[in-house]
């Protein structure tokens, strides 16, 4: 069987949570990559077509567009309006406002 290669980059600090999450399980991030690769492969659906708890939709291609702005905001290649708290108190707030406690 002839092999391809897969590369891609994410942050340092989430390959190093990577690293540390497979090594527990005594594999590296290659192989656990892999693994899940042929998990996947096998199972010939992605896991993001599935129903998740907190929707009622497959995921659509307005969840996929909002799931790649979120990445290009964390890039800085878009602008990020995420809203920034800057005390305990301004936290508190924000999550009475939103969730009512």
């Amino acid at each position: 069987m002839s092999e391809k290669l897969i590369q891609f980059k994410v942050p340092e600090e989430i390959k190093d949570k990577l690293d540390k999450m497979f090594n527990s399980d005594g594999t590296t991030t290659p192989q656990g990559f892999r693994i899940l690769a042929f998990q996947l492969a096998k199972m010939n659906q992605s896991p993001f077509a599935y129903y998740f708890e907190n929707y009622s939709e497959k995921v659509n291609n307005r969840i996929k567009q909002e799931l790649r702005d979120d990445e290009l905001k964390e890039l800085g290649i878009l602008p990020d309006d995420a809203e920034e708290y800057n005390s305990d108190e301004e936290i508190r707030k924000a999550f009475k406002k939103h969730f009512g406690e």
